[in-house]
């Protein structure tokens, strides 16, 4: 697994990626997109192997 942060400026907005190593399920996306501090949040399928 892997979590990268990264933003543009300081005080600026951040953008974060977690990388895991089995899919997680809607509900996970559906607790993080609930934080009131998210803008957006998804998920994507494996895109290579």
């Amino acid at each position: 697994a892997t979590l990268r942060l990264t933003r543009k400026r300081r005080g600026g907005d951040s953008f974060m990626v977690i990388e895991l190593d089995e899919a997680p399920g809607e509900d996970v996306r559906d607790h993080i997109r609930a934080l009131p501090w998210v803008r957006w949040a998804f998920r994507l399928d494996k895109v290579s192997a």
